[in-house]
């Protein structure tokens, strides 16, 4: 469920913080375990709520380098985004997921460099 999925998340980062200083215990099967939940969160953010999406948003906030390695990720929440204007007419509603991607700025560099391409 994506709740699950969420909640992964949340500890893979803290994981992946608390790693840091000791890369020993970020392992390859760390790494796998993150990219598979990563890949099921594109498929899932589809069907977010605006502040479920903004959630995802602050866990995997990533750098410029994060999400040049995830466009699908980016991609599927750029589309969310859309999908979410449309259908709010009272825009105050997805205030917070705008707030949550602004706040990723390697997202949004990601975004405006294939939006040139």
């Amino acid at each position: 469920s994506l709740q699950r999925l969420i909640q992964l998340s949340e500890v893979l980062t803290c994981v992946k913080e608390e790693a840091k200083g000791s890369l020993p215990h970020w392992t390859g099967e760390l790494e796998e375990l993150q990219e598979l939940v990563i890949q099921d969160l594109a498929e899932s953010v589809q069907y977010c709520q605006s502040d479920t999406l903004a959630q995802i948003l602050e866990i995997w906030h990533g750098s410029e380098d994060f999400w040049s390695q995830h466009t699908e990720f980016a991609e599927a929440i750029a589309k969310r985004i859309e999908e979410l204007l449309l259908e709010f007419t009272d825009t105050t509603e997805i205030l917070q997921t705008f707030q949550a991607a602004l706040s990723a700025p390697g997202l949004v560099k990601c975004l405006s460099e294939r939006a040139t391409e």
